[in-house]
């Protein structure tokens, strides 16, 4: 799973390794609270403190930990998608993803997780991947939908800025 960075592209889109002259697109995002609403908070109103977290994207990387990839469409960086909870006896990992809300309802955010999809399914050999979604976000459940993901459950959590929250769980299986 966590053998290089991969480096995914599509006709539109690059998934690719998050850099710090990436940092006035990533501060785009990460200090925007509407990036936030539907998911955990990890917003951030120091840009100091968002040009450290992308040197710790490498090292939880290398750490075997998380993997986070940016979404460049049209040489701008346009959202991130994270790969977490990698279980190697299941073969299974958890996804999440945000895109800039000026991107939204393009689709941009559908064929980026076909190509996360993809390559987690067919190169790295992930036999599930999983994402968990608000049941107020609709759109992200279509997203899911789109690729092939299925319902399979519910589960309560805490997610920091959202306190006690239920998600819906979906899951794709190889």
């Amino acid at each position: 799973m966590f053998q290089n960075l991969p480096h995914l592209t599509s006709a539109i889109l690059c998934l690719r390794l998050i850099r710090e002259s990436d940092l006035e697109d990533l501060w785009e995002i990460y200090s925007n609270p509407i990036h936030f609403q539907m998911t955990p908070n990890t917003s951030t109103q120091n840009k100091e403190t968002l040009r450290k977290r992308i040197g710790h994207f490498q090292r939880d990387f290398d750490k075997k930990k998380r993997l986070f990839l940016g979404v460049e469409c049209r040489g701008k960086l346009i959202g991130v998608l994270e790969v977490f909870d990698h279980k190697k006896r299941s073969a299974s990992v958890t996804i999440g993803y945000r895109i800039h809300h000026t991107f939204w309802n393009q689709g941009l955010a559908s064929q980026a997780v076909s190509l996360l999809c993809h390559f987690l399914l067919e190169e790295r050999q992930i036999k599930t991947i999983v994402a968990f979604v608000l049941s107020e976000n609709q759109a992200s459940q279509q997203v899911l939908l789109k690729n092939d993901f299925q319902q399979v459950g519910q589960v309560e959590e805490v997610w920091k800025g959202l306190g006690q929250v239920s998600l819906l769980q979906f899951e794709r299986k190889q």
